[in-house]
């Protein structure tokens, strides 16, 4: 099976913001038909931080109902009111990256442990690349 193109991919971001303090799985992206994804790194964008206590705790990944199969029970570091509107990375020592995400699958990142604070929102991005499954 020969690889006839790769479509580089710089990020991917989650649609909307994501409130650090609910618990719970939300898609940051679904493959398309035909193409798979091979992600190389994630980090965080903290939109909005305030009255911040504790950090989230979290997974990432397309297994159900845990959605842990490419990262889990990460940590956003650093982390506190400084952060908000950069980029911040992420611990990285249980992840997963440079496996291969199925055609039609949902990506998505799972809340285990809520950050406490009055506000605790931002955006997942993933970057890596799509090749064709073929």
């Amino acid at each position: 099976n020969a690889i006839n193109h790769v479509d580089l991919v710089l990020h991917k971001t989650s649609p909307a913001d994501i409130d650090f303090k609910t618990t719970g799985a939300t898609t940051i992206f679904s493959t398309p038909a035909g193409l798979a994804f091979i992600p190389m790194g994630w980090g965080i964008y903290l939109t909005s931080v305030s009255g911040f206590l504790t950090v989230p705790v979290y997974n990432l990944g397309t297994n159900a109902a845990a959605y842990d199969n490419y990262g889990d029970n990460l940590i956003i570091f650093p982390f506190d009111t400084s952060n908000t509107g950069s980029i911040t990375t992420t611990s990285e020592a249980s992840a997963n990256t440079g496996d291969y995400i199925p055609p039609s699958t949902d990506f998505k990142i799972n809340i285990t442990a809520g950050a406490t604070g009055t506000t605790v929102t931002g955006r997942v991005f993933i970057y890596g690349f799509y090749v064709p499954d073929n």
